[in-house]
This record gives C-alpha cells, sequence and structure tokens, in this order.
C-alpha cells in the first residue's frame, strides 16, 4: 500500500473534530511505512516492509443492512439511518486524503483532496478542489498547482486576513508546507513554502493561541515530531519543533482539558500510541506523555462522546483492526475505555450525529476491504455495527458533511488508488 504504487484505471485493488470544524485534515502515511525510510531518533524504529504485521480479517458475520423506517419521505425521523449506496466520482489521481469545506464561501460544502502523483495533470503535484452545490452533486476536479514534489495531506482553514478560506498542503518529498492563499472566484496563489521535518505525513489547521486565525502543525515521519507553524495573518512563521513516538502520522487540534487554549493529539504509527501536547498559550505546546492505543494507529478523531462536557478519543488503529476509544477526563488526561473490533484495515474516521438521535456515530474508513462501517452510539461510548457501504480502491480519507442540504450528514470518501472521491449521501 504505497502511494507511489498506483492504479490508474481506477479498478478495485484488495474525519471530524466534533462537528463542524474545518480544520481537521489527513495525510497518506504510506511512504514513510511501507517504503522503508530509515526513520529518526523518534522514540522507537519505524517500520520497514518487511516488519509489517499481516492484518487479521474478522471472522464474523457480516450484520444484513436494517430495513430503514421512512426513508426517502423527506422527513428527518430520530433514530432512522438512511444513507443510499456510493457514487463514484473522480478526484485526480491519488487523493490520498480529503477536506470538507466552504472554500469558496457560495454557502456549500466543498472537498479538497491531495493528489499524492508527480504525473498529475494539467501540471504535477497538485490539490483537487470539488465544488459543492448544496444539492449532494459537486463539479469536476479544479486543480491547483501545491507546490513541491507529492502533496499527500491538506487542510482549510482562516490562515490569511483575506476573506475566505485558505488550503495548507504538505509536500511529501521536499519536506515542506505549501499556503494556497484564496484570491476569490475559485482562484488560489501558492505562496513561499515552509520548511518542515523529514517525510511530513500530516496537517491540521486551528487557532492555537487565540488571535482568531488558524495555525498549522505537521507531523513528520522520520524525524518523529511535530512542526508548529503560527499564521501572521500575511503567511506562516515556525514556532518550534516537538518530539513525538515512531512515526507520527495523524494531527488533531482541539481542547482536550478546557482551559480555551487548543492541544494537540496525534497517532504514532510505529509505536502504537498516541501524543499528546498541551496548548500553553501563544502557540507553545507542552508535552503531557503518550497513551497506548493499539497496533498501527492511523486516524484520529476527537468529539464529546457520552455528554459529559470532556472531549473524548477514537483512534483507528489498522494493524488490529479496532477502534480504540479513550474517555477523556477533562483535565487532558484519558482513561482507556474499549477497543472495538471493526472491519479489515482501518484507516480513518469521523464522527456526526448518523441517524438523528442526539449521540455521536462513527463512520470508519478500511483500506483492506475497501468500504465503510457506521457504527451507531447510544451516547454511553457504546457502538454497534449497522451498515456497511462498498467505496472505490484503498479509501484514505473520510469527512462527514451535509453536502445535499437536507439537515442530515453525509459521507466523503477519499479513494486513493481508485483515484475517485465516494459520496455516501443521506436520504431521510
Amino acid at each position: 500500500m504505497n502511494c507511489l504504487n498506483r492504479s490508474h484505471g481506477g479498478g478495485s485493488v484488495a474525519a471530524i473534530i466534533g462537528l463542524l470544524s474545518v480544520g481537521l485534515a489527513s495525510g497518506c502515511a504510506d511512504r514513510a511505512l511501507y517504503f522503508g525510510s530509515s526513520g529518526g531518533e523518534s522514540g522507537g524504529e519505524t517500520r520497514g516492509p518487511e516488519e509489517r504485521p499481516e492484518p487479521i480479517e474478522p471472522e464474523r458475520p457480516e450484520p444484513d443492512r436494517p430495513t430503514p423506517r421512512g426513508c426517502g419521505d423527506g422527513e428527518l425521523d430520530i433514530d432512522e439511518l438512511c444513507l443510499e449506496d456510493a457514487i463514484e466520482l473522480d478526484a485526480g489521481i491519488d487523493p490520498c486524503a480529503i477536506v470538507a469545506a466552504d472554500i469558496d464561501r457560495d454557502g456549500h460544502v466543498d472537498l479538497a483532496v491531495p493528489n499524492s502523483d508527480a504525473f498529475t495533470e494539467p501540471y504535477p503535484n497538485v490539490a483537487n478542489v470539488l465544488y459543492g452545490t448544496g444539492d449532494g452533486r459537486v463539479s469536476s476536479p479544479y486543480a491547483y498547482k501545491a507546490g513541491g514534489n507529492l502533496p499527500v495531506a491538506i487542510a482549510a482553514g482562516a490562515v490569511d486576513f483575506a476573506p475566505g478560506l485558505e488550503l495548507v498542503v504538505v509536500n511529501y518529498e521536499v519536506h515542506e508546507v505549501t499556503l494556497l492563499r484564496n484570491a476569490g472566484k475559485r482562484d488560489f496563489h501558492a505562496g513561499v513554502p515552509s520548511k518542515v521535518g523529514q517525510t511530513p505525513q500530516g496537517v491540521a489547521a486551528g487557532d492555537l493561541n487565540n488571535d482568531g486565525l488558524d495555525d498549522v502543525v505537521v507531523t513528520n515521519g522520520d524525524s518523529g515530531d511535530l512542526t508548529v507553524l503560527l499564521s501572521t495573518g500575511d503567511g506562516l512563521v515556525d514556532l518550534g519543533v516537538y518530539s513525538l513516538g515512531a512515526l507520527p502520522v495523524t494531527p488533531v487540534i482541539a481542547d482536550i482539558n478546557r482551559d480555551g487554549v487548543a492541544d494537540v493529539l496525534v497517532t504514532n504509527m510505529s509505536s502504537g500510541d498516541i501524543s499528546v501536547l498541551v496548548g500553553l498559550g501563544g502557540g507553545a505546546l507542552l508535552d503531557a506523555g503518550r497513551v497506548p492505543v493499539g497496533e498501527g494507529p492511523f486516524g484520529l478523531a476527537v468529539a464529546d462522546l457520552d455528554d459529559d462536557g470532556r472531549p473524548d478519543v477514537v483512534v483507528a488503529n489498522e494493524y488490529d483492526n479496532t477502534l480504540g476509544i479513550l474517555r477523556g477526563r477533562g483535565d487532558g488526561g484519558f482513561n482507556r475505555h474499549s477497543a472495538l473490533e471493526v472491519g479489515w484495515g482501518p484507516r480513518r474516521l469521523a464522527l456526526a450525529d448518523m441517524n438523528g438521535d442526539g449521540a455521536l456515530d462513527i463512520a470508519v474508513a478500511h483500506g483492506s476491504s475497501e468500504d465503510v462501517w457506521v457504527l451507531l452510539g447510544d451516547g454511553e461510548l457504546r457502538f454497534t455495527h449497522d451498515s456497511t457501504y462498498s467505496v472505490g480502491a484503498l479509501p484514505s480519507g473520510i469527512v462527514a458533511a451535509d453536502l445535499n442540504e437536507d439537515g442530515m450528514p453525509d459521507l466523503a470518501v477519499a479513494n486513493q488508488y481508485g483515484n475517485s472521491v465516494s459520496l455516501i449521501l443521506s436520504n431521510p
């Protein structure tokens, strides 16, 4: 599952902070993991190709999708899950992450993906934006030059003083971040790239210093650290670097200790844990240690799952086919709550109330079985697998957003080897 190995024909090859954050983003960690990078002083050895454990396919029956109650009648009924089968749309070559936001400020949710292939059209190294129409449809991809070699992660945020949202794109091979500055009318201008650590993997945007502008954090796989870039309103400046675990992948910005200052969580894929960095104000962070979660933690999401006012954490553990669920204590710490068995190779996840019962549910994208599971929550940190939706080849990113503006979340999935985005739309 190396990002440099591509399936250009689209054939089969055998993620939100809360509900409304535009800062959530994800990257494609496959290069450092499967291509055999040397690793740095990152608290553990980076796993090379020969050391990758084989996922164990679950040996349990697939639940039948229950017959929905009243789906298609246009009425939002409580406890009614109404999702249609996925439709697959062109998204350029190798889209290995996805973000959802109203990028062009027309009131409709758009989708953006980095295209981790050097041979994209009309020019190499691009990010593609699929502009939403508000009725569940999106435009053909608009390609924007996204800096140096191999864009692998993307975030959207209000990084500049200028109106609209900017796109932040991570360029894997040149160890850089490119800020695509919103010029209006669906146009972006690339700023001067910012240098980050070795083989950057993931990115998130959020306000770390409470100045009303979104800052940027980037995980660096080989150097095993996090680069913090503060927004000046006219670009990004390097604030510092923080050590993490082995092969850090997905960063999330959220206030986990409820002090009004944003904190940062990161999955460390090779060391099997998450790093917790507590915000001190001004963009500075304090390393609060690492929490074991499972084998091969990849995707990460933060939200209050049990409605106790304390943020909880869900982690997709790709190697042991589980979701690690951590109950937040509200002080920046977590108690291990459960390890929930899911499908084969969970990579990314999104949290949203999919059935209108007031409790958050989980949608998890499985890279190996090429499907999405929806697990319904009961508001007490218990989740039940309700239904499964087939998507494209190697789903590597998932977001929940209301694309058809019917008041219920839809799902959008970036299929890296399928060169596509799958839309799973609600139909209440």
